[in-house]
């Protein structure tokens, strides 16, 4: 529940009839409500404060009017620590300010906010003597808890000095007997445990001021640095005699996988500090695209190759940059479930610029799973406008040598080859459909003799003239006119009879018959055909060659039946 300014304000006038100070702190540590009690125990802040001061700027009146001349060099590091115990509080702690006692207590709110009081508290009872003079000792039952605790424990009397530690606080510092200790201060027997430290690890000693600045601060936790890489949390008990109780908790391996946790983020940082390096200055388009395949990255050389800028595309989804041809195809390649996990290769697809204009693009999109069944992606594009049209120009070439292969060059008809893989093709089709299938071999009468009276040239010219006028008579979709050798033609007509097929190729006769050639040769020159035909409906257990056999046999009859005309069989 969160707790309305309001709410607070009133509270903070109604703790000020009790003289109990508040502070009220927003998530990025600055004063936002504070009261007039806060100004008496503090007043070094009145007529300085405002509304939004940084908690940092309080911090540093407030040690300017605490700390002694020779300690102010050092302030920076006094505010540093102020603001740690301010951020990590969870208990109530006392220390004097002013020549008054002071406890604080704080209390996290919602929205990262923080409320602090502060109230005014008896000394510790003077003494006239130490505990030790009067003889004061913990008693036994108090030894006998404090030694069976694991922590290190440590006793103070009123002046601050050592009366009892227990055995794991002896480990902690290096003491060879416990009992050296009694009577000391805590400041002695700490400079005593670095005495013989290793010269390198020096320099994670606190100063004495840093130290002293901890200690004034009864029951707030610090962290104090040990010999050979160790760390102990101290916090302190005082009670109202003024006797302290002081824990020394070994957290040498916590402060080690902190350690390490923060060298690994460090090195995710930077790696990520190099990767958006990379992806910043690629001429590629780097996209990160989460769970709900919206766009969480996009480098910036998505504003040249597809007219995006980078920010324009965050939350979009990756659908924005799909041509609508290519969408469906490109997500169930590589988003949708079953699809290749990992790197699924590269793609070609077309993308869509932001202006609507198409651009082809090859891309890799690489999977990245979190065990849980959820997967983020990292998907690269390349510009393949080049690439895409070096493709093309060689699927054309490839096309048009296929074509080459399957032509004779002189006629543009289909050539032998052709007409032997396509006559077998469409024959076990019709054996499959149980359709008709047609065919004519069609050879030019006297051909010789034309060719010795014009020559082989204008010979040639009279095959392809007769070649186009066979392809013009036969036009249905599927019809084949090839040129099989020579002056030798065959039509392959699927899906008709041979009444159908004995109709078409009369007519092609009488075409030709009627042509006059007389653009090839002065005067024209009369040209006939004949033509024999052959329909099947295929069966089982025969190939193509019976209807090639048949249809060379009614040519044969044609022939010898005075030429110029269609025989069927």
């Amino acid at each position: 529940m969160r707790v309305a300014d309001s709410d607070l304000a009133a509270l903070a006038e109604l703790l000020d009839s009790l003289n109990v100070a508040l502070c009220l702190f927003d998530a990025d540590d600055r004063q936002r409500l504070w009261n007039r009690s806060f100004l008496r125990f503090f007043p070094e802040h009145d007529g300085h404060i405002y509304d939004g001061e940084p908690y940092r700027d309080n911090l540093r009146r407030f040690y300017q009017a605490r700390l002694a001349p020779e300690d102010l060099p050092h302030i920076d590091r006094y505010i540093e620590a102020g603001i740690e115990r301010h951020r990590s509080q969870f208990r109530p702690y006392t220390f004097q300010h002013r020549g008054i006692w002071v406890r604080v207590a704080s209390l996290p709110l919602a929205e990262g906010r923080r409320v602090r009081v502060w109230t005014q508290i008896l000394p510790p009872h003077p003494a006239p003597q130490s505990a030790f003079e009067r003889g004061a000792q913990p008693s036994p039952a108090e030894i006998t808890l404090i030694d069976n605790l694991a922590d290190g424990v440590m006793v103070l009397d009123r002046e601050d000095r050592i009366a009892s530690v227990n055995e794991p606080f002896a480990l902690l510092y290096g003491l060879t007997h416990r009992d050296a200790v009694i009577g000391q201060r805590f400041n002695d027997v700490y400079r005593a445990a670095w005495r013989d430290a290793a010269p390198d690890e020096r320099d994670a000693e606190p100063g004495a001021q840093a130290l002293a600045e901890s200690l004034r601060f009864t029951g707030a936790p610090f962290e104090l640095p040990l010999p050979g890489d160790r760390w102990v949390r101290v916090i302190e008990h005082r009670n109202r005699d003024g006797i302290a109780y002081v824990v020394h908790a070994d957290i040498s391996t916590l402060k080690r996988q902190q350690r390490d946790m923060l060298a690994t983020e460090q090195r995710l940082r930077d790696s990520e500090a190099r990767y958006r390096v990379l992806a910043d200055n690629s001429s590629d388009i780097i996209l990160f695209i989460d769970t709900q395949m919206k766009l969480r990255y996009a480098s910036p050389a998505a504003a040249e190759m597809l007219d995006w800028p980078s920010q324009a595309l965050i939350g979009r989804p990756i659908t924005t940059l799909l041509h609508e041809d290519d969408r469906d195809a490109f997500l169930a390649r590589h988003f949708e479930p079953g699809a290749q996990a990992g790197d699924a290769g590269p793609q070609m697809f077309r993308a869509r610029r932001r202006d609507g204009g198409v651009l082809w693009v090859e891309a890799r999109v690489r999977a990245l799973t979190d065990g849980s069944g959820g997967a983020e992606y990292v998907c690269n594009l390349r510009d393949a406008t080049q690439r895409r049209r070096a493709e093309d120009a060689l699927a054309a070439a490839n096309a048009e040598l296929a074509a080459l292969a399957a032509t004779d060059a002189l006629t543009g008809l289909a050539n032998r080859r052709q007409f032997d893989a396509t006559l077998a093709k469409e024959w076990y089709r019709s054996l499959r459909e149980g359709s008709s299938l047609a065919l004519l071999m069609v050879d030019i009468d006297h051909f010789k003799a034309l060719n010795d009276l014009f020559g082989h040239q204008l010979g040639d010219a009279f095959l392809a003239r007769v070649a186009r006028l066979l392809r013009d008579s036969a036009r249905r979709a599927g019809d084949v006119v090839a040129r099989y050798g020579g002056e030798e033609f065959a039509l392959i007509l699927p899906g008709i009879d041979a009444r159908a097929a004995h109709e078409l190729a009369e007519s092609a006769r009488r075409t030709i018959a009627a042509h006059d050639f007389a653009d090839l040769v002065a005067g024209g020159y009369r040209v006939t055909v004949s033509i024999g035909v052959a329909a099947a409906v295929p069966e089982g257990g025969s190939g193509a060659g019976t209807l090639v056999n048949a249809a060379d046999a009614a040519l044969y009859q044609a022939k010898r039946n005075g030429r110029n005309r269609c025989e069927t069989i």
